[in-house]
């Protein structure tokens, strides 16, 4: 799961992509949660896939 792709910047995404930032858990689910541009429900699919996949932090 491309986590950059849910942050709300496009210059912050694209800088994490970069230097090849690894997101948290936590970090990952916070992204999904303020992410401007996918529905509520699409963040609900994405957050049952982070906490089925994600290591246990």
């Amino acid at each position: 799961m491309d986590i950059a792709s849910y942050i709300n910047s496009g210059d912050i995404a694209a800088h994490c992509r970069k230097i090849g930032y690894h997101f948290s858990t936590l970090e990952a689910a916070f992204c999904i949660g303020m992410c401007l541009h996918i529905s509520l429900i699409e963040k609900h699919a994405l957050l049952r896939e982070l906490m089925r996949t994600a290591e246990d932090d």
